[in-house]
């Protein structure tokens, strides 16, 4: 009776300053990055995907509703921590308070009247490091004791980075000591094949699932998360050239060529996608520019386009770009012909047989009869140097044995 008393003068308004309940917050303004779009999409985010590690978190929650607790959360950019969190305290405590702090002053100011009934939320742990004032394991410890449940996110760079500390004496630094009074659950970066299994079933009736199913380069979570910012960084490019650079790219792939597009041939096919006073402009006052653009990790997991090594040391091969990219500028430009200047870079560089056999096809389709011809044309030539190189050296001829007769 008194529990459901608390529960009920918590309902009424008598929580902490700034203060909501926990159903009454989004997962987006608890941190939980947006996800990719797709046709007929009508929540703000996809279904959730349980996790191995879910009943353990939802536990040790649970566990501090009578007595208080801090769990914390320890995982990389994108891998699902911040929604897994947030499912959990929606599931366990969802008519609580929630509060969530953007300065360490303002749990500063908590502690002076700490309340019961209270979820103090964290999400990334790491930016209070270093704050003014500190936030200590000492103020955790007396809002856990007023039965509060404090719950956070960490990466795992700040967690290793601050465990590493000495053990003992003067150098033990504030945040380790405020780490190891959490209970730490380890979130992976990648889905388990349970997990997968669980994803390919909700796939079936949420098409972003599936989508991010679909996509091989990055984990289904990244992918989730990263995939508008990769989006982004294509349509909002900061110059012509890093667009160009993405476009060719993800164009490459669009006309059937899988294999990573030569470094040497992206600067040719960039051309048709400049305005002619850009391409005015030399190739070495842009290329870098624009290739580090276009290969920055967002979120920690994904890019617009990834460089694959070369057979020297810190050479570059070649580039590919991001399949959910790929998709949706294929979407985007699935009524445009790509410009010349990619057919001559891809007739002119491609060497896998498979891929100049598809980008003929490509050409045929589109009536580009004058690429189709050269594509086959090449792939003619490279299958007749691959036969000379499989083909047996020839039989060497013997000398006739019979003796010669002299006249």
């Amino acid at each position: 009776m008194v529990g459901a008393w608390q529960r009920l003068n918590a309902s009424m308004g008598q929580g902490p300053a700034n203060a909501r309940r926990v159903d009454e917050a989004s997962l987006r303004e608890l941190g939980v990055h947006p996800a990719i779009s797709s046709d007929g999409d009508h929540d703000d985010l996809p279904s959730y995907v349980p996790r191995d590690f879910d009943d353990e978190l939802r536990n040790r929650i649970a566990h501090g509703v009578d007595r208080g607790c801090f769990v914390l959360l320890v995982g990389g950019s994108s891998w699902g921590k911040t929604r897994s969190l947030g499912e959990a305290v929606r599931v366990v405590v969802p008519d609580w308070w929630l509060v969530q702090q953007a300065r360490t002053q303002e749990i500063h100011d908590l502690l002076a009247a700490p309340t019961e009934w209270t979820v103090l939320w964290l999400d990334e742990l790491q930016r209070c490091f270093g704050a003014d004032p500190p936030l200590l394991r000492e103020h955790l410890v007396t809002l856990v004791r007023t039965r509060m449940i404090v719950v956070g996110t960490l990466w795992p760079d700040s967690y290793l980075r601050f465990k590493r500390l000495p053990a003992e004496g003067d150098d033990v630094r504030a945040e380790a000591r405020l780490i190891d009074f959490a209970r730490v659950i380890s979130v992976p970066k990648a889905f388990n094949d349970t997990e997968r299994s669980r994803a390919t079933e909700i796939a079936e009736v949420d098409s972003r699932i599936k989508g991010a199913l679909a996509v091989s380069d990055a984990g289904l979570t990244q992918v989730l998360a990263a995939a508008p910012d990769v989006v982004t960084s294509w349509e909002q490019a900061p110059d012509p050239y890093s667009k160009a650079a993405i476009s060719a790219t993800a164009e490459a792939r669009r006309l059937g060529v899988q294999s990573p597009l030569p470094a040497t041939a992206l600067p040719n096919a960039m051309v048709g996608y400049l305005a002619p006073a850009e391409r005015v402009v030399p190739v070495d006052a842009w290329l870098d520019r624009a290739l580090t653009h276009a290969t920055g990790r967002l979120h920690g997991a994904v890019s617009a386009l990834s460089s694959v090594a070369g057979e020297e040391a810190g050479s570059v091969a070649g580039y590919v770009v991001a399949d959910y990219l790929a998709q949706h500028i294929g979407k985007v430009r699935r009524t445009e012909c790509p410009p010349d200047s990619l057919w001559t870079a891809l007739v002119t560089h491609v060497r896998n047989v498979d891929d100049l056999r598809r980008l003929a096809g490509a050409a045929l389709t589109r009536m580009r009869y004058g690429y189709a011809e050269q594509a086959l044309r090449r792939l003619q030539l490279l299958d007749l140097r691959r036969r000379r190189l499989i083909q047996p050296p020839p039989t060497p001829r013997l000398l006739d044995p019979t003796p010669i007769r002299a006249v």
